[in-house]
């Protein structure tokens, strides 16, 4: 895929575009070896003017395509740059928790 990743294995070259939670949770998973649930980040590329492009969006449908629909997921924002020097805007969005999948 080109605009999600699986959390266990997001390419280092792909980090920068990722969010800071998405990326510290690579990492984690990645170099610490510890037990985080398995989730996906879609890149800051995977959106144009505030909206997901359509190649994004078919990789999007194609992954829930592949997901159990007996569970629930949850799903968390993580932008780019969130919280730093210049900004600080971390945990505007709400935690969508119980998701099914469509």
């Amino acid at each position: 895929m080109k605009y999600i990743f699986d959390l266990r294995s997001i390419p280092s070259s792909e980090l920068e575009k990722c969010g800071g939670k998405a990326t510290s949770l690579s990492l984690m998973m990645q170099n610490l070896k510890m037990n985080i649930p398995s989730g996906y980040v879609i890149t800051a590329d995977a959106f144009r003017d505030g909206k997901i492009t359509e190649d994004a969006n078919a990789e999007l449908n194609e992954l829930l395509a592949t997901l159990d629909r007996l569970k629930t997921y949850a799903v968390r924002s993580s932008a780019i740059g969130e919280d730093g020097a210049g900004n600080s805007f971390a945990g505007q969005y709400e935690t969508l928790t119980d998701l099914m999948v469509p």
